[in-house]
C-alpha cells in the first residue's frame, strides 16, 4: 500500500506539503518534455489534427514499427531523423507515449499478444515498488553513514 501521508522535510521550509507518494517529475529534464513537443508539434502541422494519433493506431504498429526504427537508426549513431530533422529519441518517447495512451485510453487499438493489465494498475505497482527502492536505498545511504562515521570515516 502507498503511503500517502509521508513527507520530506525541507530545510528552510516550516509548511507542510505531501509529496511522498508522488512521482518526481521535477528529474525530468524539461528539454526532454520539450523534444516531444517539439515532435508533436511537427506531427500537429503533417497531419490535418493536432490529435489526430487519438483517432487510433494499433499499439503493434507503433512498437514494431516506428519505435523500432527510430531505435535501430539510434543504435546505428545517426542521432537525428532525416524527415523531421528532430532527435530519434524525441521520437521515441511521443511514440511510446501514444503506444501507452492507446493501451489505457483505446484498448481496441491493443493488438498486443499478450494484455489485459490496465495502465493504471501497472502505474500503481511501480510507484509502490519505487517507494520501496527509495526506503531500501535511504536505509542502506544510512548505514554506510553509520559504518563511516563509526570507523572514523576512512572508507
Amino acid at each position: 500500500m502507498i503511503d500517502f501521508t509521508s513527507q520530506t522535510a525541507v530545510e528552510g521550509e516550516t509548511g507542510g506539503h505531501f509529496d511522498g507518494a508522488k512521482p518526481r517529475v521535477d528529474l525530468i529534464p524539461p528539454w526532454f518534455m520539450e523534444g516531444m513537443g517539439w515532435v508533436l508539434a511537427y506531427g500537429a502541422h503533417k497531419y490535418p489534427d493536432a490529435e489526430n494519433w487519438k483517432g487510433g493506431i494499433r499499439v503493434s504498429r507503433l512498437l514494431e514499427g516506428s519505435v523500432r526504427r527510430h531505435m535501430l537508426r539510434m543504435a546505428a549513431g545517426e542521432d537525428i531523423d532525416p524527415e523531421s530533422r528532430l532527435p530519434h529519441w524525441a521520437h521515441l518517447a511521443v511514440d511510446l507515449m501514444m503506444a501507452v495512451w492507446m493501451i489505457e485510453e483505446r484498448p481496441d487499438m491493443d493488438d498486443r499478444a499478450h494484455h489485459g493489465v490496465r495502465v493504471h494498475e501497472i502505474v500503481t505497482d511501480l510507484a509502490e515498488r519505487g517507494l520501496e527502492a527509495v526506503r531500501l536505498a535511504r536505509h542502506e545511504r544510512a548505514r554506510r553513514e553509520r559504518e563511516s562515521a563509526s570507523s572514523g570515516g576512512s572508507d
